[in-house]
């Protein structure tokens, strides 16, 4: 990532949209840095809170990077069903991200980008999904792990993937 994203906002929150994912926040002010972060909402009423409070909080420009899920699985067993309701609830989430960077006259700037799986995974050397096999996930929680080791203690299986969409926008890589 060549732009220096730090200097232009100062509230950056990733979020890996599935039912198991979770979501990671870089904010500063005048005299903090604050890295957190945390799992997926349980509900659409939940999620569309939690977004309203983000955009309402005392920032004057906020950057949302979100994982753009794959239209498609190959090789997969997820069944239709379950792809249809991720498809579901990650519309919803750029709909209620939308609403504040196109509909809501705020005087703040709210700003939306979508990363591919392959982007984010390959910014922060991850490797390869095939390559790892089932201990895929725990590789994405070792290597967020050595990115944030002030915050190993917090990330998850859930919050992993959202920490490591967040460090290219945070220079941690």
């Amino acid at each position: 990532m060549s732009k220096d994203y730090t200097k232009d906002h100062d509230q950056i929150v990733a979020i890996d949209p599935g039912a198991n994912g979770g979501l990671a926040f870089w904010r500063k002010g005048a005299h903090m840095e604050d890295i957190s972060c945390g799992p997926m909402p349980k509900t659409r009423v939940d999620l569309a809170e939690l977004i309203d409070d983000i955009v309402h909080l005392d920032f004057e420009c906020t950057l949302f990077v979100v994982e753009d899920v794959p239209k498609f699985i190959a090789g997969m067993n997820t069944p239709p069903s379950a792809m249809a309701k991720l498809h579901q609830n990650f519309g919803f989430l750029l709909g209620a991200i939308s609403s504040y960077v196109y509909g809501q006259q705020l005087e703040r700037s709210v700003q939306l980008l979508l990363r591919k799986p392959s982007e984010w995974q390959k910014a922060v050397n991850a490797g390869t999904k095939a390559y790892w096999g089932k201990d895929w996930k725990h590789h994405l929680k070792e290597l967020a792990c050595s990115l944030y080791p002030a915050h190993s203690r917090e990330i998850t299986l859930k919050t992993a993937d959202a920490m490591l969409i967040l460090a290219p926008y945070i220079n941690r890589v």
